[in-house]
């Protein structure tokens, strides 16, 4: 995943990714040019959730309280 994400963002300075927890990873931006492109492309993938819940309102309600 590491390799993919960062021939993804082509950052500039380099990112370093570090495993945190089991399924969870840090990444550390080196140039802010980077960590916002990195963002602008970054997605989210939701589980669990029960059928006939999706809505674009309930989608921007994630992105707002991810961020």
């Amino acid at each position: 995943m590491r390799n993919t994400l960062v021939d993804l963002w082509h950052p500039l300075e380099g990112v370093s990714i570090t495993d945190i927890v089991e399924k969870g990873s840090l990444f550390r931006f080196y140039y802010e040019i980077d960590l916002k492109r990195a963002i602008d492309e970054f997605w989210v993938q939701i589980h669990n959730l029960l059928t006939g819940v999706t809505s674009e309102g309930l989608a921007r309600q994630f992105g707002n309280f991810i961020g």
